[in-house]
């Protein structure tokens, strides 16, 4: 089983491939229990609701990784080259700046294109 944080580590293409299959399954699965159980309109908001914030989250930690994995070879690199210079030099980068954490507005709007992209007829 693909734990969260091994997910995080596989192509950003590749994860929402997963998400986008997965969305097919709830719906699918939520048909499904439609006939068993009736669901509503409103748990099927639900569900794209908390797949939209696990895509906007996994993509934000994605690139808050890739920020800091720069950084600190940046960091590494300038404290090498100062190490080399007798530590006369030891100008640092600055400190990386991250995207906005992914906010409500954003969450629905990702909810809103998975909705559209389920409800698809192509």
């Amino acid at each position: 089983m693909t734990t969260m944080k091994n997910k995080s580590k596989l192509p950003l293409g590749f994860r929402h491939e997963l998400l986008y299959n997965s969305v097919q399954t709830i719906v699918c699965t939520l048909h499904t229990e439609r006939e068993n159980t009736m669901s509503n309109g409103f748990e099927i908001r639900l569900e794209l609701l908390k797949m939209a914030k696990e895509m906007l989250e996994q993509d934000w930690h994605a690139q808050r990784e890739a920020v800091m994995s720069d950084y600190n070879n940046r960091v590494g690199f300038a404290h090498a080259k100062a190490e080399s210079a007798g530590f006369t030099n030891t100008d640092l980068p600055s400190t990386p700046t991250f995207k906005a954490f992914p906010t409500e507005a954003e969450i629905i709007a990702k909810a809103k294109t998975l909705n559209e992209f389920i409800t698809s007829k192509s």
